[in-house]
């Protein structure tokens, strides 16, 4: 839509016309406001306060919006307070970093509640953070003010004490006169909206997409093998299901696990998320969530053992990449590379999630964070895992089949059973092998005196573990 003037009222309506002239009724009425300044070009807006927390104890926190249509440098800005509604304004607190457009930067008192530390860019007991109901509080650009909570110089009177306030959604620039009617007031402690602002002109709530949700129950989900120490394995250790991707040892790409490529070139921020177990990495042995920016990988987050993670526990993990830092291609891969001493040391990964925003993002889904979610039984050199069975031919077209089985035996010896039951359930063949030794097993299965037919060729060990493989005799 064309020819409209600045900050002024119209009305929209829609006609429906098909190729031979029908036409439908007029649709509902859509009542809408152009912006102040026009165009939304960008050339008259400017940051603003869109939230601001007066809480209980330390609960306090501002947070300022970016609808300018850029991405703001914040070393222009800063925050004040208005002492009391005095005469002067307090110590500055500067601002730092690039604030994308569509987004907002929450600063918080250091000392607040982990609701609001969890959505804050940056937490200070600076004085433009410690303040009360009755000290109004500016947000100036190269010292010049351009946005207010309170009145300057209005006195001791408590206008915002124990309250949260929320500019409403048709507020799209700054003001250095404080109105009441622009703001929404929410009872004390409430946190809930920090860290994202909608507004009805000049930006949009923004999107959100799912890139990929993994838990690798069917197959590797597209991700790519690194190699030989990289396996997909069913197992007590992983997360979500039976199956999730081991790494192990410090083997380069052969202890990695590669996603396929994305297009983020329309997105501001990813999220990753994943649920990983650690199993006998040592103190200092760490793992890594890589990225590739379309040039280069670059190591986003170690996640070192002992510092970051305790063995024998489920953890969940959050990690936040922003393109204000790295570079969003057409062609954008994640990666989960292993990094310790040797085949003993391993990271189980599952299911993993990667979100996609644009415009607003949501400070409470872009934050780096590690949960350790609840003690697992934990695991000793008694588990003996199969990570990778197969019978080869199959269907087997001669006398014998070829049954190869890698097993996680930990430094240990495990006695191993193989059993072939016709479909009648019928016990035709038994193989049993005492003191294994060697993780990658095969064993040739003669098959010269079975007939054709359906069979399941059954692979069990001493210390517990089981798994039955379907072959077919033809």
């Amino acid at each position: 839509v064309t020819g409209l003037t600045a900050a002024t009222a119209y009305a929209f309506t829609v006609t429906a016309n098909d190729v031979i002239g029908n036409a439908s009724t007029v649709s509902n009425t859509v009542n809408i406001t152009t912006q102040s300044n026009g165009s939304g070009s960008g050339s008259g807006y400017e940051l603003f306060i869109s939230e601001y927390i007066e809480g209980s104890s330390n609960n306090k926190a501002i947070e300022i919006a970016n609808f300018t249509d850029n991405t703001v440098d914040l070393s222009s800005y800063t925050l004040k307070r208005n002492i009391n509604g005095g005469t002067s304004w307090g110590a500055a607190l500067n601002l730092t970093g690039q604030l994308v457009d569509g987004d907002v930067f929450v600063v918080a008192n250091s000392s607040a509640t982990t609701a609001i530390l969890n959505v804050a860019d940056l937490a200070s007991n600076a004085d433009a953070i410690v303040f009360n109901g009755n000290d109004p509080v500016g947000l100036f650009k190269n010292n010049v003010l351009i946005d207010i909570v309170g009145n300057f110089n209005g006195g001791s009177a408590n206008f915002a004490a124990d309250v949260t306030l929320r500019r409403i959604e048709t507020i799209t620039n700054p003001s250095i006169t404080y109105t009441t009617s622009e703001w929404s007031s929410f009872a004390v402690d409430t946190f809930d909206g920090l860290g994202a602002h909608t507004t009805s002109g000049g930006g949009t709530g923004g999107t959100t997409d799912i890139l990929l949700q993994h838990s690798f129950e069917t197959g590797w989900d597209g991700w790519i093998d690194g190699g030989s120490d990289s396996y997909r394995i069913n197992s007590s250790r992983s997360f979500d299901g039976n199956y999730s991707i081991r790494i192990r040892d410090n083997s380069g790409i052969a202890s990695t696990m590669t996603s396929s490529n994305y297009d983020v070139t329309a997105y501001d921020n990813l999220e990753v998320k994943f649920n990983f177990y650690s199993y006998s990495m040592e103190t200092n042995e760490d793992f890594w969530l890589q990225y590739y920016n379309g040039t280069t990988w670059q190591t986003v987050q170690a996640f070192v053992s002992g510092t970051d993670f305790s063995n024998n526990v489920f953890t969940e993990a959050t990690v936040n990449i922003s393109s204000s830092t790295y570079n969003f291609p057409a062609n954008a891969q994640f990666r989960f590379q292993c990094d310790a001493n040797s085949n003993s040391d391993a990271i189980y990964i599952d299911n993993v999630i990667v979100t996609a925003t644009s415009g607003i993002i949501n400070k409470s889904l872009a934050l780096n964070n590690l949960i350790t979610l609840g003690k697992e039984v934990e695991f000793d050199n008694q588990l003996i895992e199969i990570e990778d069975t197969k019978l080869y031919p199959n269907p087997a077209k001669s006398n014998y089949t070829l049954l190869r089985a890698e097993l996680d035996i930990e430094n240990d010896n495990v006695d191993v059973q193989i059993t072939i039951i016709n479909v009648q359930g019928r016990l035709v063949k038994t193989i049993k092998l005492d003191n294994v030794q060697n993780e990658f097993f095969e064993q040739d299965l003669d098959l010269s005196n079975l007939k054709n037919g359906l069979y399941f060729v059954n692979i069990s060990t001493s210390k517990g573990f089981s798994e039955t493989k379907k072959l077919m005799i033809k």
